[in-house]
């Protein structure tokens, strides 16, 4: 309604049944789409990739990158839209597992899964480029508002290092390892060169696109995420104090023993302290890997209890048959 031009292009993993309603890439709002992980295309998404595009499946070469022709079409699309409003969103198939050489590693066979993610990561940063670059070429950068970010960590056998610690990967739980990730905006009306320190939730992204569009929301929906578009252009806008995570990647498993089925998971974090819906209060500022639980602090305590109760206790359990297969194992639809 705001009159922008809008793609997609990466991963889906949205869709789940074949009825499933308002989950299919133009439901969800998107005039053009090439997909890797839609209801019809196979499990490749690298080498030989499996592509929906508008409808149309396509099967890649065994020299053809699922990630180069994912940004390809980016392109060609801001290409083509250039002289009007445009929204690019790329869900990007790098870096994640199958961890497999990309165009540029050495070793076209390397099956060393951490040497293979670092040429994933070394690619993933090339690709960022090829857009920015498509942005220069065309005039659009001082035009266009650039966001990278991720949605969650780094798998549990990948080490990385960062400020002189090794890190281990935590994807699939709620540690700062598991879903603290980046975020870096540039571009159109922000206030660049910044290391901006306030709490940010994926919540505030709709109303802060918003704000920075000039777009209205819908009215009548209570909406949990707060603009931090002032922020990026150099106010004080309105910080949070408190994030809220719920986190339940797999309700529909019969034995939580894994990192991706475990219980409910709820807790409420400031810019130090964390607190589970357990009654565990953490230091991850200085404890980012939890280990030591700490006693007393009960103003801490009352001011993060109050962010968690204001939310349901449970969430909603989805049926197993209402959801999809990924590598044979399903998948909530909303993961």
């Amino acid at each position: 309604k705001a009159g922008y031009a809008t793609a997609i292009a990466g991963k889906w993993q949205l869709q789940g049944t074949p009825n499933a309603k308002g989950v299919a890439p133009a439901e969800a709002g998107f005039d053009t789409y090439c997909l890797w992980n839609t209801e019809r295309t196979s499990r490749e998404r690298y080498w030989s990739p499996s592509i929906e595009r508008d409808g149309e499946l396509i099967q890649g070469g065994e020299d053809e990158y699922g990630p180069d022709l994912f940004t390809r079409f980016l392109t060609d699309f801001i290409e083509k839209h250039r002289r009007r409003p445009f929204f690019a969103y790329y869900s990007m198939a790098l870096p994640h597992s199958p961890f497999v050489p990309t165009p540029d590693s050495k070793d076209r066979k390397s099956t060393d899964p951490q040497t293979n993610f670092a040429d994933m990561v070394a690619y993933c940063d090339k690709l960022v480029g090829r857009l920015l670059g498509a942005l220069d070429r065309l005039n659009l950068r001082g035009d266009t508002l650039f966001i990278f970010t991720a949605d969650n960590g780094t798998e549990h056998t990948i080490t990385s290092r960062l400020g002189g610690r090794t890190i281990r990967g935590d994807k699939g739980a709620p540690t700062s390892a598991g879903t603290r990730v980046p975020l870096i905006v540039a571009g159109a009306g922000v206030k660049g060169g910044r290391a901006v320190n306030d709490l940010i939730d994926f919540t505030d992204f709709l109303p802060t696109l918003a704000e920075a569009t000039g777009s209205r929301l819908p009215s009548g929906i209570p909406f949990d995420g707060r603009s931090f578009w002032p922020q990026l252009t150099g106010a004080g806008g309105n910080p949070r104090e408190t994030i809220y995570n719920y986190y339940f990647p797999r309700p529909y498993a019969k034995t939580f023993n894994t990192p991706y089925t475990h219980p409910e998971i709820r807790y409420a974090f400031d810019r130090r302290y964390k607190l589970y819906g357990d009654g565990r209060l953490f230091d991850f500022a200085a404890d980012p890997e939890e280990k030591r639980p700490l006693t007393g602090h009960e103003a801490v305590r009352r001011k993060l209890k109050a962010a968690i109760d204001r939310m349901p206790e449970h969430g909603l359990k989805i049926p197993r048959e209402h959801c999809e297969r990924s590598r044979g194992v399903p998948q909530p639809l909303w993961r």
